[in-house]
């Protein structure tokens, strides 16, 4: 009868204070904390607009009492091209099947053009069965060509 038994406690006040990552984590850990993480998707999910570290990094070094550890060692040596950046992480959370269905509206005008060019991005875009709008940037794109063939 810990406060990880049931989704009673594991409430969407719970759930609001954690990142994305965080959920994903929770998630595994059973049937009723599964059930209030999908809930607390759908509600972030559903109307997601994209910002700027909005999916932070899953790489962070932490403590044993789970507190992310800033500009130490590990982090320091991860800076040279293990990190993920911005777009290596975006294509990797839309690439998640779970999520696809989460997705009604989207707002990518704060996302990186690279990523927006991706192929990956685009055919996880198709698979969306939910996805009714997408917001984009007008201007930015390497080519016109590539911009129309995103539409």
């Amino acid at each position: 009868t810990g406060w990880l038994s049931g989704s009673a406690s594991f409430s969407p006040p719970v759930c609001a204070c954690l990142t994305i990552w965080e959920l994903c984590h929770f998630r595994a850990v059973g049937s009723p904390v599964s059930a209030a993480v999908d809930l607390e998707f759908w509600t972030r999910f559903k109307n997601f607009e994209y910002c700027s570290g909005c999916l932070g990094t899953q790489l962070d070094e932490q403590t044993r009492s789970g507190r992310r550890v800033l500009n130490s060692s590990r982090a320091r040596r991860n800076t040279k091209g293990s990190t993920k950046g911005p777009v290596e992480r975006l294509l990797d959370f839309m690439a998640v099947p779970r999520y696809w269905e989460f997705f009604e509206q989207l707002d990518l005008r704060q996302v990186p053009i690279a990523a927006l060019e991706h192929p990956r991005l685009q055919a996880c875009l198709l698979r969306m069965p939910y996805l009714a709008m997408t917001i984009l940037l007008w201007d930015g794109w390497s080519e016109p060509r590539t911009r129309r063939k995103f539409i």
